[in-house]
């Protein structure tokens, strides 16, 4: 660890005092997989500081290390790497788990509102800019579809946080019963009610069946590319086509 004043303390799994913030590291084998994982924290740390980790292998038997940063303060996220970073392998758990239907996100409206203009950088059909990509770490095709998140008009619940936060003022429709909003918690319910008219046709699909068959009927366009891809996964879920070959039209 080569902290944001130069010093390069060794790393010890206690918290560690620097001039530039206190820091915990922890290296350890993963007991289920043999991986070998390094977790890292900084507390209090100046702003504009960069902190280094280099890495020695003695033996190399994979040559490729993955790294994920997050911090409390969404503002400062894009920060954490500040050299070069790739969107891959972004995706997270529990959308890396084997049998989980993955869903990734595409803008179904580009303006916020029903016939607000369309924001700048935002096309209809594209993939959302939030969407994570893949493919799982351990390089399963995640995600498997992709699904109507960017901007979603969704019942307002009275009282909430988005109802009275000045910070949602913009997002919310006029009598305040509805909002748009986005991310792949959108897009997730969103395949979640088709997946649930699918199992009230046949409720004996096992979660494999519903991942081939969201395989097998998904649009591909201009947007999507090739399939499968790290964004769209195995393109944008149509609907009508799932539901009729649940009866096998």
């Amino acid at each position: 660890v080569i902290a944001a004043d130069g010093v390069e303390p060794i790393p010890d799994v206690s918290v560690q005092q620097t001039n530039a913030g206190a820091f915990r590291a922890d290296l350890r084998e993963d007991q289920l997989n043999r991986d070998i994982n390094l977790f890292f924290a900084v507390a209090a740390s100046m702003i504009g500081r960069r902190w280094r980790l280099r890495l020695h292998a003695n033996t190399v038997r994979v040559g490729t290390v993955h790294a994920w940063g997050q911090t409390d303060d969404f503002a400062f996220s894009r920060n954490i790497f500040m050299s070069q970073t790739s969107p891959d392998f972004s995706i997270g758990m529990p959308a890396t788990e084997e049998r989980a239907i993955a869903v990734a996100s595409f803008i179904s409206r580009a303006g916020i509102l029903p016939g607000d203009a369309a924001l700048p950088g935002l096309a209809v059909g594209q993939i959302s800019p939030f969407s994570s990509h893949g493919p799982a770490r351990h390089g399963a095709q995640r995600p498997d579809i992709a699904a109507p998140g960017q901007h979603i008009v969704a019942a307002l619940a009275g009282g909430s946080h988005m109802a009275t936060d000045a910070r949602y003022a913009a997002r919310r429709l006029p009598g305040d019963q509805y909002i748009s909003i986005q991310g792949t918690s959108m897009a997730t319910p969103f395949v979640t009610g088709v997946i649930a008219l699918m199992l009230q046709q046949e409720p004996g699909l096992a979660p494999e069946d519903i991942q081939l068959r969201l395989r097998a009927t998904a649009q591909r366009d201009a947007d999507t590319g090739p399939v499968w891809n790290v964004g769209f996964g195995y393109g944008k879920i149509d609907v009508e086509a799932l539901l009729n070959y649940s009866f096998g039209v």
